[in-house]
């Protein structure tokens, strides 16, 4: 046990760069205040910081604690707090230091340091030893890798080893001097060395081994010498061989020919156990009829053999071998369902090479001597009533079923009709103990499994009577990695168990990316529990009283009494209750119920598929329909060509309108009231047509203005509506639209259909998922992503209502995506892993939709578009996820420098790079508008107004995968349209000659900047198709 690390900085230590920086970028836009005088009283710290500690929730009472601690730099909880290591070094927990004094609710409050600090895009930059920002802390990963306990040698321990991943059994007695072709290979050579091995075995569980072991070895080694000279018969005849109950022969190249001549059942009638793990066997229904003579066998193993090389093979093997072996008790290390104690007493390593069997009387004694045994990922589906029995197991106190497909339902009722799944143990007298998968409804009331096992304290390894205290019933996540696995990528795969985050603002602005946190060792150690006893809440201190003084903390204070050597835990998600997805979110801590997700994940499509029934009608004729034009509100305004004679007075608030709307009919007013267009960039509400008199004007019979904007047009311009309006339109099944999930209420079907790719990832890979990682890991040998599209399983993070990529994040780890959702409202998208490239590089395309109605459909696609190309070659590797110019074209905003290829000239190179045309190309997205605006409108015929008075533009940014197949990022209301009045753009499908003056044909080819505001209008109100085409 050691105290708590006191992380003291040096007195007057400057802030930390990370928090100085990021207040400092969002107070560039504010007017320098006077510098003001620094806090010296409790009155002046409690009047700066009045807000920001309402916001922690500390009680009132704990202020002048506060005012004392932080104006000294008092970091004072190695004297009362201890940090022990649990999970075997590879987790802590933090106690009130045993020997001390208690605490009493509210009595005290300490700070807690904040060792590293970053913005996301530069942690990987920050971990690395040598990084640009790491001067004055260049041993901050390795820090960092001993606070999250992933230190240790280079690579790291995963937390164990799945069958096929190297020989685990017959648990390894016998087994490592049997493996890997040594000397000659002829059957009768491979059978002594195993009939050797199984005697070694078994003088090695025994007493007097040395000399036992010499006369035996010398009488077998004589016997089978005999059989090699004189034939099979002579061993036969001499009885040496008959009476071998284990054999294994592991590594040895047996084919199926050698294992036939071996004639085991003739040699061994009596075989209980065998071993033919790594040989080269590859006709299942051979194997088992070579072997299904071998009536008193209860073992076998056949790993690593071609024949059970794919999982189809694999179970066709096992239904033939236990269709062949009717008394096979383990195959493969399972449990078959004829399983006896025998299995029982193997499991405990009883029985096993030192001793194939047992007679009836010591094995009842042996089982009865029995208190605990592990039968974790045994296969196990039923316990029998008659092995889990109190007469044979009285003393059994301790049992693992852990990853065992037992169908469990723990809050299904208990009565005659329907007995538990676990009932066979309620009998167990001394049973205080049990490890298992809770499966079924989520979450759970571990007193309905107390109930089940009346004797039972503790479920899966925490005690009963600490759930009243909030103690957690679920298996934690420990940390675990590939082995070679970088010092940088272990603690970046790491902290999302441990970081903590907090947003910036200022009175006029909130900052849109979050700045993440890793605490001191004292504080990462405290360990998650529903009932607290303890509260952790960031807090930012400003000496001075400004943001540019900034210096982050964490506060720490008991919520209830705490006793001397009593753990103190705090709730990882204080404040969320399961209507936020409680559960869900937990599973970045712990290893919940994969059953729950799966079904919350198929739940999901059953949803979608019957929505996309009820709209696929009206759905399909809206996509195919088109308007004739008539009753066009602009026409009947003025009577017959009042279209071509009006002036429209146009209020706009949008420079790039006012700069280049220059046609005769358009007239720009001050007054909104006064206007026959209102194009703004601010939302018409209730509030604005009041401020604006559009009310007064309506009561008093006026013309309603047009608006560009569309009632409920959220449902395609944010992006969780977006999602929603297609999936329910078409049933999720559009091949524009990538699997979208909403993290503020979808998360269990995402971690669902998270799972389902990864374990289908690794089935394909021939791989098993590495122990203790499922549901946020890479396969194992993995470095990046499946090569197959269907089956890679990294995603891209959006905010709702963001754009120009702010705050979004491309990650393929399922912990690191469930806490970004905690930084505000988002998306998780299935990542385009595959895209089209220009160059080697990302990039998406900006179309401009025009809308004048939704019914019947009328849409126009401006001939002006333009490509937003990544900085950088595109790269799925792990590194490059967090690399904004890898995987991200916005560069124009973001600070970066950005490359403008004109549209004509990146068609024509794009069609020579891919030798593909870009018609196709053009009516894929032509095809793919035309739905999206159907589905808006089937699935919310109230964006359609009555008065007719809507026409508005779009923008709708898409990006091609390296099939060419057009998929949908995002709609954007009001769009920014820089490029369009900046640059002349050559047409990308010429027009057809005029047969008259070459220079003005010529003209005709470019879209000039100035007449794209000109052409918009036209086309929205005068009726014009001037470069524009209907959708």
């Amino acid at each position: 046990m050691a105290p708590a690390a006191d992380p003291s900085p040096p007195r007057n230590a400057p802030p930390r760069p990370s928090d100085a920086e990021a207040s400092a970028a969002l107070a560039e836009s504010l007017p320098p205040p006077p510098p003001p005088p620094r806090i010296q009283t409790l009155a002046d710290f409690v009047k700066v910081h009045e807000m920001l500690l309402l916001a922690t929730g500390l009680p009132r009472e704990l202020y002048p604690r506060l005012f004392e601690k932080i104006m000294a730099e008092r970091f004072d909880a190695g004297s009362r707090f201890a940090i022990e290591e649990v999970e075997g070094g590879r987790q802590r927990r933090v106690v009130l230091t045993p020997g001390g004094q208690g605490l009493d609710a509210k009595g005290d409050v300490f700070l807690v340091d904040h060792a590293w600090s970053f913005r996301l895009g530069q942690a990987r930059e920050q971990a690395r030893p040598g990084g640009e920002r790491l001067e004055t802390v260049p041993k901050l990963a390795a820090r960092m890798a001993a606070l999250m306990c992933v230190g240790g040698e280079e690579g790291g321990e995963g937390e164990g080893e799945g069958e096929g991943q190297g020989k685990t059994e017959p648990e390894g007695q016998g087994a490592g001097g049997n493996g890997g072709n040594k000397g000659a290979n002829s059957v009768d050579d491979i059978i002594l060395r195993a009939v050797r091995a199984a005697l070694d075995a078994r003088n090695q569980g025994g007493e007097g081994e040395g000399e036992v072991e010499s006369e035996s070895s010398r009488e077998v080694e004589g016997g089978l010498e005999g059989g090699v000279e004189g034939g099979v018969e002579g061993g036969v005849e001499g009885g040496v061989e008959r009476d071998e109950e284990w054999l294994e022969m592991d590594g040895e190249g047996i084919d199926e020919d050698m294992l036939e001549a071996m004639k085991l059942h003739e040699r061994f009638p009596n075989l209980v156990g065998l071993s033919l793990w790594g040989n080269r066997l590859t006709d299942a229904a051979r194997v088992a009829s070579i072997l299904s003579p071998l009536a008193s066998l209860k073992a076998l193993w056949l790993n690593d053999n071609p024949c059970v090389a794919t999982e189809p093979s694999a179970v066709a093997l096992r239904n033939t071998v236990l269709a062949s072996l009717p008394n096979l008790e383990l195959f493969n290390r399972h449990f078959t369902r004829c399983y006896s104690t025998w299995a029982l007493l193997f499991a405990a390593d009883v029985a096993g090479p030192h001793c194939a069997t047992l007679a009836d009387d010591m094995a009842a004694a042996e089982l009865a001597r029995l208190t605990e045994i592990d039968l974790s990922d045994r296969g196990i589906v039923e316990l029998k009533q008659e092995v889990f029995s109190a007469t044979l197991l009285p003393n059994l106190a301790r049992i693992n079923l852990s990853r065992n497909p037992l169908p469990l339902s723990l809050l299904a009722p208990i009565d005659a009709s329907r007995s538990s799944v676990l009932l066979p143990l309620a009998s167990l007298p001394s049973l205080r103990s049990v490890q298992i998968d809770l499966e079924g409804p989520f979450p759970f009331d571990p007193y309905e499994t107390a109930r089940t096992l009346p004797h039972l304290s503790s479920l899966n390894g925490a005690l009963l009577s600490s759930f009243t205290r909030g103690g957690s019933w679920m298996f934690p996540r420990l940390p675990a990695c590939q082995p070679g696995t970088p010092l940088v990528d272990r603690v970046l795969h790491a902290m999302w168990r441990h970081v903590c985050s907090y947003k910036l603002a200022t009175e006029t602005q909130l900052d849109e990316s979050a700045v993440w946190y890793v605490m001191d060792e004292f504080g990462s150690a405290f360990r998650h529990s529903d009932r607290p006893n303890f509260r952790c809440s960031p807090f930012l201190f400003l000496p001075d009283g400004s943001f540019a003084s900034a210096v982050s903390y964490s506060l720490v204070w008991p919520v209830a009494a705490v006793q001397p050597g009593e753990e103190c835990t705090r709730d990882f998600l204080a404040g969320v209750g399961e209507e936020q997805q409680r559960s869900a979110k937990l599973s970045v801590w712990f290893h919940t119920p994969s059953s729950f997700f799966k079904q919350a994940y198929e739940q999901r499509i059953v949803k979608f598929a019957a929505a996309a029934a009820k709209h696929a009608e009206a759905t399909t004729l809206l996509a195919t329909a088109k308007s004739d034009n008539k009753g066009d509100k602009e026409a009947q305004r003025g009577g017959s060509g009042a279209a071509e004679k009006r002036v429209y007075r146009v209020f706009t608030d949008i420079p790039h309108v006012t700069d280049n709307l220059s046609r005769p009919e358009f007239a720009f007013v001050d007054n909104p009231s006064e206007a026959d267009i209102i194009w703004t960039s601010m939302q018409v509400d209730d509030a604005f047509r009041e401020a604006a008199g559009l009310k007064e004007r309506r009561d008093k019979g006026g013309e309603e203005p047009f608006i560009n904007q569309f009632p409920f047009e959220a449902c395609i311009v944010m992006k969780h509506h977006l999602a929603k309006t297609i999936q329910q339109a078409y049933g999720g099944t559009r091949p524009w639209l990538q699997d979208t999930y909403d993290m503020q209420c979808e998360l269990a079907a995402l971690i669902g259909c998270f799972l389902e790719r990864e374990v289908a990832a690794a089935a394909a890979a021939g791989q098993k998922l590495i122990a203790g990682y499922e549901g946020g890991a890479e396969v194992a040998k993995g470095t990046g992503s499946s090569e197959e599209p269907e089956l890679d399983n990294t995603w891209i993070m959006k905010p709702w209502n963001l754009a120009r990529s702010m705050d979004a994040t491309v990650s393929r780890h399922l912990a690191q995506i469930l806490r970004l959702g905690e930084t505000g409202p988002k998306v998780c998208q299935k990542y385009i892993s595959r895209p089209a490239l220009f160059n080697g590089r990302k990039f998406d395309m900006r179309f401009i939709v025009l809308l004048k109605r939704l019914k019947p459909l009328e849409a126009y696609l401006s001939d002006v578009f333009w490509a937003r190309i990544a900085n950088k070659a595109y790269s799925q590797m792990e590194d490059s996820l967090s690399d904004f110019q890898t995987h991200f074209t916005v560069m124009n905003y973001s600070g970066h420098k950005y490359e403008h290829v004109p549209t004509h000239e990146f068609v024509r190179a794009f069609e020579q790079q891919h030798n593909v045309t870009w018609q196709s190309i053009d009516q894929s997205v032509q095809r793919m508008l035309r739905e999206l605006l159907a589905a808006a409108v089937t699935v919310h015929p109230e964006m359609q107004p009555d008065g007719d008075t809507c026409r508005a533009i779009y923008g709708v940014d898409v990006m091609l995968d390296d099939q060419f197949q057009p998929k949908l990022l995002e709609v954007t209301y009001c769009p920014d349209c820089t490029r369009a009045v900046t640059y002349d753009m050559k047409r990308v499908f010429p027009r057809p000659s005029s047969g008259g003056n070459a220079e003005a044909d010529e003209e005709s080819e470019w879209l000039r900047p100035k007449s794209f505001f000109n052409d918009v209008f036209g086309c929205l109100f005068l009726g014009e198709t001037r470069n524009v085409r209907r959708l």
